[in-house]
């Protein structure tokens, strides 16, 4: 991989350009083309060839824990450190999801998370996944138009999720909300008002999350959340912060 910059080709990547947002691919094969390793204008670097993401991921010299990333070298980061500095709010905890450690930290977790979801565990929810899906096409249907992302693209895997664990279904519409705030922070661009409303958010639905993970460990039931709580290998377990961390993944993801 060699890096090339805006100054040897004229060509930059904008994913805001109303011409990418309509039709990326003629722009990202001349990216990969002409700028395959691209210093960006906002800070981080862009990878566009596969053979080089390929690489870069399974390089051990790089790595995808928090912990090691210098997120004050950012904008995005800069402006994270502004508004806890300016309101008192806790910074972000270093992840624990299966996307934010490296091995064998990463190794380890996977093989546990794995044991939880097995074929037959998910298969077993395809009936309720499927009765899910009916109810909304019928009121749908009822209706006589309806707008698909609205009504079925984005309820519907939120609504498999909480109910693949066992989440209790009075907090389904505010761990929504939480989860919308969160998802916010991966927007190219955020305003300080979404970057404070996330804060706020990730710290409710952590504490909110772990309350439910305590409450699963004296109430078992048949659900994924108390598979994971279950599961263990050679004595091992997943901590309450990898757990929590595991049920923010599938919501936010």
């Amino acid at each position: 991989m060699s890096e090339t910059g805006t100054t040897d080709t004229g060509l930059f990547f904008n994913p805001l350009d109303p011409g990418y947002i309509a039709n990326p691919f003629p722009h990202l094969a001349e990216l990969r083309e002409q700028i395959p390793v691209h210093h960006t204008l906002a800070g981080p670097h862009c990878v566009f060839r596969y053979d080089d993401v390929f690489a870069l991921l399974r390089d051990p010299a790089h790595s995808v824990d928090d912990k090691n990333a210098d997120l004050a070298a950012t904008d995005r980061g800069q402006t994270f450190e502004h508004i806890i500095a300016d309101t008192g709010l806790e910074p972000p905890e270093a992840g624990h999801s299966i996307l934010n450690i490296d091995p064998p930290d990463h190794t380890r977790l996977r093989r546990l998370v794995s044991k939880a979801f097995t074929p037959r565990t998910i298969e077993a929810l395809r009936p309720r996944v499927q009765a899910m899906v009916d109810a909304t096409l019928d009121r749908m249907a009822a209706a006589g138009q309806a707008d698909l992302v609205e009504e079925l693209a984005f309820p519907l895997p939120f609504d498999v999720i909480s109910e693949m664990l066992g989440m209790p279904e009075s907090d389904k519409d505010q761990i929504r909300d939480w989860s919308a705030a969160l998802v916010k922070t991966l927007d190219p661009i955020i305003t300080d008002d979404e970057v404070r409303e996330a804060l706020i958010a990730a710290q409710a639905m952590d504490r909110h999350i772990e309350q439910v993970i305590e409450w699963k460990r004296a109430n078992p039931a048949d659900d994924l959340l108390t598979a994971m709580i279950e599961v263990e290998e050679d004595g091992d377990r997943m901590s309450t912060i990898e757990l929590r961390d595991q049920v923010n993944l599938l919501f936010v993801a």
